[in-house]
């Protein structure tokens, strides 16, 4: 069972790894509906550059591949922080992200009716309270 979670993990995570990818390179489709808004005029909050689209893909991607290794289907010598916390760390990442800055993101937002909003409630928290929770239960049964 940890193995079908993990690989839904992984590719939950290659596939947002290669969504922030196609925006470092400069690609705009779905831009507009993953940046928090301002409420008074729907103006992103901030505009991610080449740097940091690269570096939450890169993020992403080194999750996958954690996971990979945790549920045994790839073996990587990774150091012993990373074998011992990775998911444990991973877990906790999206599990703050799920509960927010209580502001613009989050399920304990106040700001909620914009666009961004409104797919935040309905789907980005609620992906990561899932990843959140199923990188703790793998780590877990492991």
């Amino acid at each position: 069972m940890t193995t079908l979670v993990g690989i839904i993990n992984v590719l939950i995570f290659i596939l947002l790894g290669g969504i922030h990818i196609y925006w470092g390179l400069g690609g705009k489709w779905g831009s507009q509906q993953t940046l928090p808004q301002h409420l008074h005029d729907g103006v992103p909050l901030f505009v991610p550059g080449v740097v940091a689209c690269f570096s939450v893909a890169f993020g992403l991607l080194a999750m996958a591949g954690v996971t990979l290794c945790e549920i045994g289907f790839i073996q990587i010598i990774l150091p012993d922080v990373i074998n011992e916390y990775g998911l444990w760390i991973i877990g906790s990442i999206f599990l703050l992200r799920a509960i927010g800055d209580f502001k613009y993101v989050g399920f304990f937002k106040s700001i909620r009716d914009t666009e961004f909003g409104r797919l935040d409630t309905q789907f980005y928290s609620l992906l990561c309270l899932y990843l959140g929770i199923t990188s703790f239960l793998i780590k877990f049964l492991n």
